[in-house]
């Protein structure tokens, strides 16, 4: 085995982990991002189902 040919392998395999890792913290990140705009749009919803709720007694 060639030094050269090692160090392509290793750099090819850091890459892939690194390229995981990226795509695992985006994921989670948006996740995150989706909760915390999603919570004030869930709890207007909530609110006017109850409304609606209300008007139709």
């Amino acid at each position: 085995m060639h030094a050269a040919g090692t160090s392509t392998g290793m750099l090819t395999v850091g890459g892939s982990l690194i390229d995981a890792a990226v795509i695992g913290i985006a994921l989670a990140s948006g996740a995150s991002l989706g909760l915390y705009l999603g919570t004030p749009v869930r709890a207007t919803l909530a609110g006017v189902a109850k409304t609606r709720a209300r008007v139709r007694r």
